[in-house]
């Protein structure tokens, strides 16, 4: 039923990701550039065509008549045809294959593999469901696996539960290449609520010019945070898409300055002797920076990790956005912090932020306010930060200092506010 109508179709793929529908597509479609081909095997009713970004083209196929027949009105790139004949492929910069490898038994599936890999000039994509666990539910389990069998019947396949790969499962085949791509080529994987996409890359060249065409000056701002400091730096020196590390002491009277010296060298360190503020901090680690891409990253953090700050710059990096706000986020779920729109994480061009230096300069602890001030929301993108975590002020600082430091934070934050709206 669901394979015969193309909106039920979809509305029950929203039905099953919930939130994750949109941002599996979103995720593929980030790596997709402008002039880019992109070809999609067992393209359904071509959701991802929806998503890809201006200046791309696309082809597609499918046996479902109905699913082309739907996606022609809008797609004119789509046609009949079966993702094991090699006849129905042709070279493109990009293949990307969502929910198709859980319909073809193992056979089969290395030969489409092999079809789409040939295919693929640049990046190979892969999206596809893996199963939490290989535990059999006792009584229930027949039921449980006729009626997934019988759900994921499109008409011409032959399904069966056993091919339904679980998520370890899926994590080997990707990581091996299913036999089939050289463990030479970079990839990347992301898991997405139940979905895990791989992005194979066919050559360092197109690896590199995809994620570090811009360079990245990291900026930490610091205050008091001789316990964490050190770990946030560690980290930034370490990942590739760092290519300058600079850090604001902002007039700490801890041991804040002892712990940046042991890294003379390797970053450029402000030492400011009184404390002027975030704001301030960073408006002269901006001027500071050689990078064409500043990313604001704070102290405090405890588990600052290299896939946080790929998430963090992968849109500007790829031309997505003008500026991104990471936000931390829960591990079980990527529901939208309440306070999100003060995250510290940020990234932005150097250049929208020179010509706003002395303005930036006066907000102290409201400079969050006016970095959300300065941007239309479409320019803006939001990520969660999974898991990601720093200390809270009563864990850095005794009782009366935390609460004099809240009090004057929040009065800078609604200061800038007042300013802002005015």
């Amino acid at each position: 039923m669901f394979y015969k109508f193309p909106l039920l179709y979809i509305w029950g793929l929203k039905w099953i990701h919930r939130s994750n529908f949109v941002k599996r597509y979103q995720y593929i479609s980030s790596v997709v550039k402008k002039g880019d081909l992109v070809l999609e095997p067992g393209c359904g009713p071509s959701i991802l065509a929806d998503f890809l970004p201006p200046g791309s083209s696309y082809k597609g196929f499918d046996t479902n008549q109905d699913f082309v027949n739907y996606a022609r009105k809008k797609h004119p790139g789509v046609s009949s045809g079966d993702v094991l004949d090699f006849n129905n492929y042709c070279k493109v910069e990009v293949v990307a294959v969502c929910d198709v490898l859980h319909h073809l038994n193992p056979k089969d599936r290395e030969k489409f593999i092999q079809y789409c890999y040939r295919s693929a000039k640049n990046l190979l994509i892969i999206c596809d469901p893996g199963k939490k666990t290989n535990h059999r539910p006792n009584l229930l389990y027949p039921i449980w696996m006729r009626l997934t069998e019988w759900s994921e019947k499109d008409g011409t396949n032959n399904f069966r539960y056993e091919h339904f790969l679980t998520r370890d499962q899926l994590l080997k085949k990707f990581n091996n290449g299913f036999g089939i791509i050289p463990s030479s080529e970079k990839r990347e994987l992301k898991e997405i609520g139940d979905d895990i996409v791989a992005i194979f890359y066919k050559s360092e060249e197109i690896w590199s010019d995809m994620y570090k065409r811009k360079s990245v000056s990291a900026i930490v701002p610091v205050y008091n945070e001789e316990k964490t400091v050190s770990k946030v730096i560690g980290t930034l020196l370490k990942n590739d898409l760092i290519d300058e590390v600079i850090c604001i002491n902002d007039g700490s009277t801890d041991t804040t300055i002892d712990v940046l010296n042991q890294y003379k060298g390797k970053v450029e360190i402000v030492d400011f002797r009184n404390n002027y503020g975030k704001g301030y901090a960073l408006s002269v680690g901006i001027k500071k920076a050689k990078g064409e891409v500043v990313a604001f990253i704070d102290a405090d953090l405890t588990n600052l990790s290299d896939e946080h700050i790929k998430e963090l710059l992968t849109p500007i990096l790829t031309d997505k956005a003008r500026g991104v706000v990471g936000y931390p986020s829960s591990i079980k779920g990527n529901l939208l912090n309440p306070l999100s729109s003060f995250a510290g994480e940020r990234a932005y061009y150097k250049k929208d932020l020179i010509s706003h230096l002395e303005e930036i300069a006066k907000t102290r602890f409201g400079v969050e306010v006016f970095l959300n001030r300065l941007y239309n929301n479409k320019d803006i993108k939001k990520i969660p930060l999974k898991g990601l975590k720093g200390l809270f002020k009563h864990q850095k600082r005794n009782p009366s200092n935390t609460m004099i430091e809240y009090h004057h934070e929040v009065l800078e934050i609604i200061r800038e506010f007042v300013k802002q709206a005015s």
